[in-house]
Protein backbone atom coordinates (compact mmCIF):
# COMPACT_ATOMS: atom_id res chain seq x y z
CA UNK A 1 0.00 0.00 0.00
CA UNK A 2 1.51 3.19 -0.99
CA UNK A 3 1.79 5.75 1.40
CA UNK A 4 1.70 9.59 0.38
CA UNK A 5 2.74 12.53 1.79
CA UNK A 6 1.80 16.36 2.74
CA UNK A 7 3.59 19.54 1.49
CA UNK A 8 3.65 22.77 1.86
CA UNK A 9 5.06 26.02 -0.12
CA UNK A 10 5.00 29.30 1.15
CA UNK A 11 6.70 32.17 2.91
CA UNK A 12 9.41 31.47 5.97
CA UNK A 13 7.08 32.28 8.85
CA UNK A 14 4.07 29.98 7.39
CA UNK A 15 5.61 27.09 6.72
CA UNK A 16 7.56 26.64 9.46
CA UNK A 17 4.55 26.19 11.83
CA UNK A 18 3.56 23.48 9.16
CA UNK A 19 7.34 21.93 9.45
CA UNK A 20 7.33 21.55 13.40
CA UNK A 21 4.16 19.38 12.58
CA UNK A 22 6.12 16.91 10.30
CA UNK A 23 4.43 18.07 6.90
CA UNK A 24 7.71 18.89 4.12
CA UNK A 25 8.10 22.83 3.99
CA UNK A 26 9.25 24.05 0.85
CA UNK A 27 9.69 27.99 1.74
CA UNK A 28 9.99 29.99 -1.13
CA UNK A 29 10.14 33.93 -1.33
CA UNK A 30 8.59 34.99 -4.72
CA UNK A 31 6.17 33.53 -7.51
CA UNK A 32 9.14 32.10 -9.56
CA UNK A 33 10.97 29.89 -7.15
CA UNK A 34 7.11 29.21 -5.86
CA UNK A 35 6.46 28.02 -9.67
CA UNK A 36 9.51 25.80 -9.43
CA UNK A 37 9.16 24.17 -6.45
CA UNK A 38 5.32 23.14 -7.33
CA UNK A 39 6.62 21.68 -10.68
CA UNK A 40 9.11 19.77 -8.74
CA UNK A 41 6.66 18.90 -5.99
CA UNK A 42 3.78 17.59 -7.93
CA UNK A 43 6.21 14.58 -9.05
CA UNK A 44 6.84 13.38 -5.78
CA UNK A 45 5.08 11.08 -3.99
CA UNK A 46 2.51 13.63 -2.29
CA UNK A 47 -0.52 13.39 -1.92
CA UNK A 48 -1.77 16.94 -0.45
CA UNK A 49 0.31 20.21 -1.32
CA UNK A 50 -0.86 23.21 0.69
CA UNK A 51 0.28 26.51 -1.15
CA UNK A 52 -0.11 29.93 0.11
CA UNK A 53 -2.88 32.39 -1.36
CA UNK A 54 0.04 34.84 -2.32
CA UNK A 55 1.93 32.23 -4.47
CA UNK A 56 -1.48 30.36 -5.37
CA UNK A 57 -2.79 33.59 -7.04
CA UNK A 58 0.01 33.51 -9.36
CA UNK A 59 -0.35 30.23 -10.51
CA UNK A 60 -3.55 29.18 -10.60
CA UNK A 61 -3.65 28.12 -14.46
CA UNK A 62 -1.06 25.41 -13.48
CA UNK A 63 -2.87 24.69 -10.21
CA UNK A 64 -5.93 24.47 -12.61
CA UNK A 65 -4.29 21.94 -14.53
CA UNK A 66 -3.13 19.71 -11.85
CA UNK A 67 -6.78 19.65 -10.63
CA UNK A 68 -7.41 17.57 -13.54
CA UNK A 69 -5.29 15.01 -11.97
CA UNK A 70 -6.41 12.10 -8.97
CA UNK A 71 -3.24 13.34 -6.90
CA UNK A 72 -1.79 15.44 -5.39
CA UNK A 73 -4.63 17.84 -4.43
CA UNK A 74 -3.41 21.33 -4.04
CA UNK A 75 -4.65 23.20 -1.52
CA UNK A 76 -4.64 27.23 -1.16
CA UNK A 77 -4.59 28.26 2.02
CA UNK A 78 -3.65 31.97 3.61
CA UNK A 79 -0.60 32.65 4.52
CA UNK A 80 1.09 35.40 7.02
CA UNK A 81 -0.86 38.01 5.41
CA UNK A 82 -3.81 36.63 6.12
CA UNK A 83 -6.68 35.68 3.39
CA UNK A 84 -7.44 36.92 -0.11
CA UNK A 85 -9.94 34.80 -0.59
CA UNK A 86 -8.22 32.82 -3.19
CA UNK A 87 -8.47 29.93 -1.74
CA UNK A 88 -12.34 30.05 -1.38
CA UNK A 89 -12.52 30.95 -5.07
CA UNK A 90 -10.21 27.97 -6.03
CA UNK A 91 -12.74 25.89 -4.36
CA UNK A 92 -15.73 27.02 -5.99
CA UNK A 93 -14.65 26.35 -8.98
CA UNK A 94 -13.60 22.23 -8.29
CA UNK A 95 -17.40 22.34 -6.56
CA UNK A 96 -18.52 24.18 -10.06
CA UNK A 97 -16.55 21.70 -12.10
CA UNK A 98 -17.64 18.51 -10.13
CA UNK A 99 -21.42 19.24 -9.82
CA UNK A 100 -22.04 21.73 -12.62
CA UNK A 101 -22.94 24.65 -10.21
CA UNK A 102 -21.59 26.95 -7.44
CA UNK A 103 -23.28 25.20 -4.35
CA UNK A 104 -20.82 26.69 -2.62
CA UNK A 105 -22.55 30.74 -3.50
CA UNK A 106 -23.72 33.25 -1.18
CA UNK A 107 -26.10 34.50 -3.19
CA UNK A 108 -30.11 32.49 -3.09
Amino acid sequence: MSQYGIAIIGDDETVAGFGAAGIAAYPVSDSDSALGVLQNVRKMNYGIIFITEAYAKGLETLIINIGTEALPIIISIPGKEGSKGVGIKWLQKVAERAVGFDILSQNK
